[in-house]
């Protein structure tokens, strides 16, 4: 049986840069352009995104303010009225990542064992008989169980990598500046966002 049968680690499908330029929704207030996109991460970081009730979108922000802004400083997030929490992304990345050392599980298949036996006749007569012990667990286990945890980490290596170059709660945007980057937040109602200046 193909050992990819038995994959569990997933691949990290990068964000395309034209989701980062092209955003589908748009939040307009206090000067304020903020256009993103839900729903960017693909197959286990998106599951692991539901399972603990997370989202990460991009952004694109325009800052017609009159002043630079600092987006972790300046700026709050509502839903329907409600402030959203901001994760910073090192955090985010804990939160989403595989974990890699559930591959191990596969070690217990390594006392799995196969057996053959064959036997020829002649009429009712059994002329031969030959058996065979194959123990397939020394090499299917350890194989399934470092090669997913190789590729759950390497995978989250990627994930990190783009989460730290897209950072934008670091940025200062400056006045008619448009910064693009990504958020996370602690909720998974992320279709109708507002983007508000904090007040100084």
């Amino acid at each position: 049986m193909p050992i990819t049968l038995f994959s569990c680690a997933g691949s990290y499908e990068e964000i395309p840069k034209d989701v980062l330029n092209y955003q589908a929704k748009v939040s307009t207030t206090d000067n304020i352009k903020v256009e993103y996109q839900p729903n960017v991460l693909k197959g286990k970081y998106s599951l692991n995104e539901i399972k603990t009730g997370v989202s990460l979108i991009t952004v694109k922000i325009t800052n017609n303010t009159g002043q630079d802004i600092r987006f972790k400083n300046d700026i709050k997030i509502y839903s329907e009225d409600r402030e959203i929490s901001i994760i910073p992304l090192n955090s985010f990345y804990d939160i989403t990542r595989q974990d890699a050392d559930k591959s191990l599980w596969f070690l217990a298949l390594t006392p799995l064992n196969a057996y053959s036996f064959s036997q020829t006749t002649e009429g009712s007569t059994v002329t031969s008989q030959s058996s065979g012990f194959y123990p397939i667990g020394l090499i299917l286990g350890p194989a399934l169980a470092f090669g997913n945890q190789a590729a759950a980490n390497g995978a989250n290596k990627k994930f990190k990598k783009q989460l730290e170059e897209n950072n934008i709660l670091e940025q200062t945007i400056k006045n008619g500046d448009s910064n693009t980057g990504f958020i996370g937040l602690r909720t998974t109602n992320i279709q109708n966002l507002t983007f508000k200046l904090v007040k100084q």
